[in-house]
């Protein structure tokens, strides 16, 4: 396996719906590039 510990991933999410379909999959691809040695930032961009 790879050694990705020098890497970073970031997720942003733009869409208002929090909790939505796009947040969902934006947070399960963090989960895997953190689950593979990445560090990761989520990035939720909400407009109330």
């Amino acid at each position: 396996m790879a050694n990705f510990s020098n890497r970073q991933v970031l997720g942003s999410v733009g869409n208002p719906r929090l909790g939505g379909n796009t947040e969902i999959l934006v947070d399960e691809v963090l989960l895997g590039a953190e689950n593979a040695g990445c560090g990761h930032n989520h990035d939720h961009d909400h407009e109330h």
